[in-house]
């Protein structure tokens, strides 16, 4: 969800589809923003659908669609 080493930064819209998520199963990783993305993909059977997607589609290499 947050930015890889090098990746490009969440959107305003991405932080609002995991921003629960991250309170409710991730909040021991805060502030650090790899280890937030690696506690939401460890609890991805508890995450919202919109988190989900959000970390689905960020996995994605660019130009690569499903």
């Amino acid at each position: 969800m947050y930015a890889k080493a090098g990746g490009p930064l969440p959107t305003e819209q991405e932080k609002q589809a995991c921003i629960a998520d991250v309170f409710r199963l991730c909040s021991a990783a805060i502030p650090d923003a790899n280890a937030i993305t690696s506690c939401l993909k460890s609890n991805v059977a508890g995450v919202s659908a919109e988190c989900r997607l959000v970390l689905s589609t960020r996995e994605r290499p660019s130009g690569v669609s499903k």
